[in-house]
């Protein structure tokens, strides 16, 4: 048997728009802003003075603020308009001529792996996998897929 490990950044080495930064930026986010979901609006603030935001760690500090009675009804809206915007993730974009693709690529083109195990929650590896139609090769989501990864990670 043939294992492939697929690790973190791969769907963004697709140029995959699947970073937090990318949801922040998103329609999905920004309509949490406009209902004036206050845990969007603090992600949005550190965005701004940071150019970054890490997500889970911005839960842990926004909890401890004492300001956030409505905390869990505003993180379950995040968690669904995050889980909205990855389902939503175009895979007809992904980049051909990234080292990524051309890595999985040439792998099921040759022998193929048997089973990849992805570090990722998201489609991509068996998009690729489906153009190859690789029936024989398994994909293990180590972290689980796109729903059940963010209701694992994010469970308050």
């Amino acid at each position: 048997m043939k294992a492939l490990i697929i690790g973190n950044g791969f769907d963004l080495n697709l140029g995959l728009p699947t970073s937090y930064n990318d949801f922040v930026d998103s329609a999905e986010f920004k309509r949490l802003l406009l209902k004036e979901n206050k845990l969007a609006e603090h992600l949005s603030e550190i965005k701004k003075e940071k150019r970054w935001v890490d997500i889970e760690h911005e839960f842990i500090d926004y909890s401890r603020t004492g300001n956030n009675a409505s905390f869990y009804s505003e993180y379950i809206s995040l968690k669904k308009a995050l889980i909205q915007y990855l389902k939503n993730i175009d895979y007809s974009k992904i980049d051909e001529k990234s080292k990524a693709y051309s890595l999985l690529s040439n792998n099921l083109k040759a022998s193929g792996a048997n089973v990849i195990l992805n570090f990722n929650y998201t489609d991509a590896v068996e998009s690729i996998v489906r153009r190859y139609s690789n029936k024989l090769t398994q994909v293990i989501y180590i972290h689980g897929e796109i729903v059940s990864f963010l209701v694992e990670i994010f469970h308050p």
